[in-house]
Formats: C-alpha cells, structure tokens, sequence
C-alpha cells in the first residue's frame, strides 16, 4: 500500500533477490527496497530532497541514481538526479534516513521535455535519459557531477518510436532493454557506448505480456521482471527467464 505507483525499479547489488523501487509524481522523496513478492523492507528517506516527479532508478556498483525527471506538461526549468550508496538491510532496520545525498542539475539544451526512463552505461560510465513524448524521442548520454547550477545537456540522436517509460542496461553484458506501454526492446551485449547503440535501433523487440500503465523494468541474475504502476488494482511482478 505504500508503493502505490512504482515507476521505477532496479535489481540490489548487495541485497540478494530485492529491488529498490519508487512512486511516482506527488510522493514523498523515499525509496523503498523490496523482495520479489513486493513485501517492503526499507524505506530510505532522503532528508531535503525534493520529488517534484519521481520517474526511474539506475544502479552502478555501490551508486544508486534516482532521476526527478517527469515533467508532461514540459515546462520545468530544470530536472534533478539524486546520487546516494546503496543502503545494506538488515532485519533489525526498517526506516532509515539519509542527510548526505548528491545531486546534479540539468537543463536540456533543445527546451524542457518529459522522460521516465534512466539508465546507467557500465562501459561509457555515463547516465542516459531517454524523452517519452516526441514522435521520434531524445537521447541523451552525460557523466554524473554534483552540481549547483544546472548544467545543459544535447540531444545525441533520436528514436523514431515514442513513449518509453522505463529502461536498464545489464551491469556485465551491456545488453539493453527500453519499454513503452506496448514493446519491450532489446539491445545485445556490446562494449560500445550505450548512446551510440541506442540511437541505431533495437536488435529485437521481446514477447511482453501488457500491464496496465507498465512504467518499471530491471534485469535480475537470470532475466528481468517488469513492474506496472497502475494504483487501482495490485501490481504484479512479471519475470522473464532467459531461455
């Protein structure tokens, strides 16, 4: 009951078979680790952080990368990635916050638009956002640097398929998997930048069953699993083996 829109989601690394996850718009700046039937664990309060819109979550090693990027009505002036070390449960915690957190502004150079989707390149070390309303979206590759003043971040290419939601690169493979409430793409394993492969199409798309309002997918250690957001009914894990 308290995840009432997961809108993003990604695999632990130190927290064997859990996922950290989010609301969406309207929450309050917490993340939540959860295990694979969706029972809360940890709630991770970041104290002072803002959460104007919550939309995705990324991980590198021990780095967890929330992005405050949702922005339909494209009028925000700038846009918020959160930086913080992946907290370690134990079962004496329940709640823990969080005083000390970066963070780094942005600004997209063509004018403000909307995305859902972040993700985090193993071999360029750069983050990728990727836009959700264009025709044909935008693609965009930087390094993290804590900031006070939004810096400006260019378009690397476009897409010419729309409303992706929700993406994750595999830590190892470089295999990348982007969706919209329709498709599952998929990108092999390859040790070139991620933005490069991005802009020049899928390799596939991957049989998908639809959720209401899909908007979350993160690969695990034998596959990936797909989250929806829609809050009328419980969401439903949806695990996708490798065959």
């Amino acid at each position: 009951k308290k995840i009432k829109e997961a809108s993003g989601l990604v695999s632990s690394s130190i927290n064997p078979d859990m996922f950290w996850s989010h609301n969406d718009s309207g929450a309050d700046a917490e993340l939540f680790l959860i295990d694979k039937e969706g029972k809360i664990h940890l709630k991770v309060v970041l104290l002072g952080a803002k959460s104007f819109d919550w939309e995705d979550i990324a991980i590198h090693g021990s780095d967890l990368f929330v992005a405050d990027i949702g922005d339909n009505n494209a009028k925000r002036a700038d846009i918020t990635i959160y930086k913080i070390k992946e907290p370690k449960w134990d079962s004496l915690k329940i709640q823990l916050t969080l005083n000390s957190y970066e963070q780094m502004s942005l600004q997209y150079t063509e004018g403000a638009r909307d995305a859902e989707s972040l993700l985090f390149d193993p071999h360029s070390k750069e983050l990728i956002i990727i836009t959700k309303r264009e025709k044909n979206c935008h693609v965009y590759s930087f390094p993290f640097k804590e900031n006070s003043n939004p810096i400006s971040i260019t378009s690397r290419g476009t897409l010419p398929i729309t409303q992706f939601t929700a993406g994750d690169i595999h830590p190892s493979t470089g295999e990348i998997l982007l969706k919209n409430y329709k498709k599952i793409y998929y990108w092999g394993s390859s040790e070139k930048p991620a933005v490069v492969r991005i802009v020049a199409g899928p390799d596939y798309t991957l049989p998908y069953k639809e959720e209401p309002q899909g908007e979350a997918i993160a690969w695990t250690d034998k596959g990936f699993v797909t989250l929806s957001e829609r809050k009328e009914k419980k969401q439903k894990f949806y695990f996708y083996a490798r065959k």
